[in-house]
């Protein structure tokens, strides 16, 4: 807000994408980006119409979001009381409590990953080397590709949890200004399950959807 911005974009940190190679005629991520957000452009503002209001739209669910500014300044911020998970849970109810709805998923703009793990060597992996020349739908593609879907596959189904590549991290071990990694990560579920504990006592329900579950605006922190 304070730069003036209409709108801007936020994406998860352990997300991998991919243009669809494969569509023709083809156009890369960024492209498809770029044209839903000139169709979406006479929706942002202050001047637009109630029906026409939005707060966020999503990219292959929230891995890649645009928000929109003037929803913002119009619901108010996260809240910084509610760490972590739960916390979208409130912003996007909120918004759609005050007129700005959060629900309608974007058309595919490509292909978004939810890892767990990194891909080694990303540059030799990602990009074509200086002597390969540059084809749509390379074999260095389909690997990369097939490799994506089976490590997404892995987080869901990892029994050390989803956010395990938060403890991966062992580089400047011991430095003052470096975090134990184990430690990290125990203290960061810390810290998430005390957001849920809070959005509970604001809300009077666990649940994601205050909405649904029949809530308004005027029962935050009603009991």
């Amino acid at each position: 807000m304070s730069r003036g911005w209409t709108y801007f974009y936020w994406s998860h940190q352990d997300v991998a994408v991919l243009s669809d190679e494969t569509a023709q005629p083809y156009q890369s991520l960024y492209e498809k980006i770029i044209y839903s957000l000139d169709a979406l452009n006479a929706t942002m503002g202050p001047n637009t119409p109630h029906g026409q209001r939005w707060a966020a739209r999503f990219y292959k669910f929230d891995w890649l979001t645009l928000v929109n500014v003037d929803a913002v300044r119009n619901v108010g911020i996260w809240d910084p009381f509610i760490p972590y998970y739960n916390a979208d849970c409130d912003w996007y109810e909120r918004s759609r409590l005050s007129g700005y709805p959060v629900d309608e998923e974007m058309p595919r703009i490509g292909d978004i990953y939810d890892l767990a793990t990194h891909v080694p060597n990303p540059e030799t992996r990602f990009f074509p080397s200086k002597n390969e020349v540059a084809t749509l739908n390379s074999k260095r593609y389909q690997d990369l590709k097939e490799e994506l879907q089976k490590r997404m596959a892995e987080k869901n189904q990892s029994p050390d949890g989803r956010n395990s590549w938060q403890n991966e991290q062992n580089g400047g071990y011991g430095q003052p200004w470096t975090y134990n990694p184990k430690g990290f990560q125990t203290g960061w579920w810390a810290i998430a399950s005390k957001g849920r504990e809070v959005f509970q006592n604001k809300w009077g329900t666990g649940q994601c959807s205050i909405i649904d579950g029949g809530k308004t605006l005027a029962d935050e922190w009603a009991r």
